[in-house]
């Protein structure tokens, strides 16, 4: 199937047109986040029978993380940086592509590790 250049075209501008939408909103919901981890940072007894509850009585395959003994708000400094590193990454998509096809295409999908 070859790739029909003014669909991610369109694709792309519709992405750009939306993204100062998806700032703000991302933004909104992190100041959320953050004050919500504020008022029950110390209260993880409460958060713990939240997660007990909604596993119990709506989702029985809720995976979360669930606070143990430090508060939401606890953080810790880094490791040090190891001298030698190696990462390992895997994506299992692929487009193949097509050598009889008047235009080579590849669409490169960013991530991040």
């Amino acid at each position: 199937m070859a790739l029909d250049f003014q669909q991610v075209r369109e694709q792309i501008m519709h992405f750009g047109d939306d993204a100062h939408q998806d700032e703000a909103r991302l933004t909104e919901l992190y100041e959320v986040a953050n004050h919500l981890i504020e008022i029950y940072a110390n209260d993880l007894a409460a958060i713990r029978q939240k997660v007990f509850r909604l596993v119990h009585n709506n989702d029985p395959f809720l995976r979360c993380a669930m606070p143990v003994h430090e508060p939401l708000s606890a953080h810790f400094a880094a490791p040090s940086i190891p001298k030698e590193l190696t990462v390992i990454a895997a994506d299992g998509s692929q487009i193949l592509p097509d050598r009889h096809a008047q235009v080579e295409y590849c669409l490169i999908n960013v991530g991040a590790v």
